[in-house]
C-alpha cells in the first residue's frame, strides 16, 4: 500500500514499503486527544488492513497507553505492528506486549560495551523482531520465527529456537539450550547442528569461525 504522507495536527501518517508509519511528534501531548484525532484521521478507506509502524522518539509510553492505541488501530482494521522508540522503558512495553521493537542508535557505531542492556522477561514469538544497539538479556524462550539483533551480546535464560545475531564480532550469544534457526555474529553465519544438546551453550567468534561450547567450558569474564 503507497499513499501520500499526510500531516494530523500532532501527529503524522504515511504509507509506505507496505506498512503505515505513525511518527509522535517531540514534545508533550495528551494521549486521548492524539488517539482521538487519529480515529478521525483514520476514518479515510485508504487505511485498511496492514501493519503500523509507530515512531515513538524519546516519548515514555506505557502499557495501558499503548494498548488503547491498539485498540484504536483495531477499529479500522489495522494492527500495531512495531514500535520504534529510543526510550528504554517504551522498549520493554511494546516487547513485552509481543510487539517488534527497534532501538535505533542515536550515534554511529556506538560501543556496545556503554550502552544499557535490555533485559527482557518474555516469550519471543513468530513474528517478532527485538533490535538493541547494546547487550539483549531474554528471561524466556526465542521462538522459531522470532529474531533479536543486538550490537552487544546476547542471554537467552530459555531455549533459543529464533533467530540471533549480534552485529559485533567480539560479541557472543548464550543460551540455556541453542537450537537456533540461524545464528550469525559479526557478518559470519552459523550452521547449528539439528539435535542440539539440552545443556547451556555459548557461541563465539574465533579466528573467522563461529565456535560453540559448553557454557561451564567458556570464560564469560566481561561478557553480558
Amino acid at each position: 500500500m503507497e499513499v501520500n504522507s499526510v500531516s494530523a495536527g500532532e501527529f503524522s501518517l504515511q504509507g509506505r514499503d507496505g506498512y503505515l508509519h505513525l511518527t509522535l511528534p517531540i514534545g508533550n501531548f495528551p494521549w486521548e486527544h492524539f488517539l482521538g484525532q487519529l480515529h478521525i484521521r483514520l476514518e479515510s478507506p485508504v487505511y485498511r488492513e496492514c501493519g503500523v509502524i509507530l515512531t515513538a522518539g524519546s516519548h515514555a509510553i506505557d502499557a495501558p497507553q499503548l494498548e488503547a492505541l491498539g485498540a484504536t488501530l483495531r477499529k479500522h482494521h489495522l494492527h500495531l505492528h512495531q514500535v520504534v522508540t529510543d526510550n528504554r522503558s517504551t522498549a520493554i512495553v511494546a516487547a513485552t506486549l509481543g510487539l517488534s521493537v527497534d532501538q535505533p542508535s542515536t550515534r554511529p557505531a556506538p560501543d556496545s560495551s556503554v550502552v544499557e542492556p535490555l533485559y527482557l522477561t518474555k516469550i519471543i514469538r513468530s513474528g517478532v523482531i527485538i533490535r538493541h544497539p547494546g547487550s539483549v538479556i531474554l528471561r524466556g524462550d526465542l521462538h522459531p520465527g522470532g529474531e533479536i539483533v543486538a550490537g552487544g551480546d546476547i542471554l537467552v535464560w530459555g531455549k533459543l529456537r529464533g533467530k540471533a545475531h549480534t552485529t559485533n564480532p567480539g560479541s557472543s550469544i548464550m543460551a540455556l539450550e541453542l537450537a537456533p534457526t540461524q545464528l550469525k555474529i559479526g557478518a559470519t553465519l552459523c550452521l547449528v547442528e539439528a539435535n542440539p544438546r539440552p545443556i547451556p551453550e555459548v557461541a563465539y567468534l574465533d579466528q573467522g569461525t563461529v565456535c560453540i561450547t559448553p557454557a561451564l567450558e567458556h570464560d564469560l569474564h566481561g561478557a553480558f
